[in-house]
């Protein structure tokens, strides 16, 4: 299944509005932390996220390199994920 572009921002909507706890519109290395540990959850992983792997979340998602996720880095990252790099 491919999903549209308005379904992936609705999507990115709702990350920003569960793990952006300062409403800044950027998700910080702390909101990352515990986007990373939600997703290891539904995963069934007992292991939290350590702070190499947010390191690594970040070495390969944040192309602005300002630390942080923005909603386009995000929307980038689900469109590549769920539609398979289209």
């Amino acid at each position: 299944m491919t999903y549209t572009d308005i379904q992936i921002r609705e999507a990115v909507d709702v990350v920003f509005q569960r793990f952006d706890k300062d409403g800044n519109n950027l998700l910080d290395q702390s909101e990352i932390k515990d986007f990373l540990g939600y997703a290891l959850k539904k995963m069934h992983s007992t292991r939290p996220p350590s702070d190499k792997d947010v390191n690594r979340f970040l070495q390969k998602n944040d192309k602005s390199h300002d630390g942080k996720i923005n909603k386009m880095e995000m929307f980038a990252l689900l469109k590549s994920t769920l539609n398979g790099g289209q």
